[in-house]
């Protein structure tokens, strides 16, 4: 479903920080370069500090070392309001249309009654047949919020594709790693990645499970 297509890959915090883990191990499994950095007054009035050094908050368009037609966009934190939500949207979406992209694909948490691993939703009827086809269940009603649900609308009205996959969360834990691997596991599916999944350092029992917030995650990931 995605042959011959040029996609974007988009995770931002969020609930159990499915999509920011998920988006930080495909930017890091892929080796990816930085194209453009997206800054806005719109992101909380913090720096971010890495070894000393501070940055401020900002989104990064990457591409992969070694695939074309594949971009990856990490963001340090969601907008504040939804004025300044919507500007950084459209500023992502500027940026990914003058590359050419027909799709945006976003990860995302998902709090809610459902058996199923990564539920899905879609701006058309056709893409979300071929989800099911490809094994993805749907997300039948509710909503998305952030930039992981407001892309994937305005994505038609750039021309493009929207796509927001979104793992099963209890939304209790400040980071879900299981649910981040099942996201990327769909990703690598879809797309046909051939990527390792243990750099997600998924948890060995339940207790673990139960206890995320005290994983230490790879330092690339920060």
């Amino acid at each position: 479903m995605f042959s011959s297509r040029v996609v974007c890959i988009c995770g931002m915090p969020g609930i159990g920080n499915v999509g920011k883990l998920a988006i930080d191990y495909l930017s890091t499994a892929l080796e990816c370069q930085t194209l453009k950095s997206i800054f806005s007054p719109g992101f909380p009035a913090n720096v971010m500090v890495i070894d000393g050094c501070t940055r401020l908050l900002q989104v990064e368009i990457k591409s992969p070392a070694e695939i074309k037609d594949l971009y990856i966009i990490c963001g340090d934190a969601q907008p504040v309001g939804v004025l300044y939500m919507y500007t950084v949207a459209e500023q992502i979406l500027d940026t990914v249309r003058s590359l050419e992209a027909t799709d945006i694909l976003t990860l995302a948490g998902y709090v809610g009654n459902s058996q199923e691993k990564v539920l899905a939703a879609t701006t058309d009827a056709n893409t979300a047949k071929e989800l099911e086809m490809n094994g993805v269940a749907l997300l039948r009603g509710g909503f998305i919020g952030g930039l992981n649900g407001i892309l994937v609308g305005l994505a038609p009205n750039y021309e493009m594709r929207g796509i927001c996959l979104l793992g099963s969360t209890s939304g209790r834990s400040l980071i879900d790693v299981r649910a981040a691997n099942n996201v990327v596991s769909v990703v690598r599916q879809l797309l046909k990645l051939d990527l390792p999944l243990d750099g997600l350092n998924l948890p060995e029992s339940a207790e673990e499970e139960d206890n995320e917030r005290s994983y230490e995650l790879d330092p690339s990931y920060r």
